[in-house]
């Protein structure tokens, strides 16, 4: 991983069921609610985050999911895994 974290902070506080409302363990590993089987969302700390993540510095990364790290479930660095992903392009539509 070339690009990767050296340290990700945590800025996931909890997951949630869109269906039921009931919370989850932000770093237990599931997918989907005990209660009624829907696919958990993740709810995140925006305003830490974004009190400690320079916007413009995000540009100078590298362009690959790394990129936003921060906002990345993974905890230690060393757990980090990349395939060599790239950033999607944002067209616009009225060039097509």
């Amino acid at each position: 991983m070339s690009s990767g974290p050296s340290a990700c902070p945590p800025y996931v506080t909890h997951l949630e069921c869109p269906r039921c409302g009931k919370i989850h363990e932000a770093f237990q590993l599931q997918t989907v609610c005990l209660s009624c089987q829907s696919p958990l969302l993740v709810a995140y700390d925006l305003d830490s985050a974004a009190s400690r993540v320079n916007r413009n510095g995000l540009l100078q990364r590298v362009a690959d999911m790394w990129r936003y790290r921060e906002l990345l479930p993974v905890r230690d660095a060393r757990n980090a895994v990349s395939l060599g992903e790239t950033m999607t392009p944002v067209i616009n539509i009225g060039s097509i």
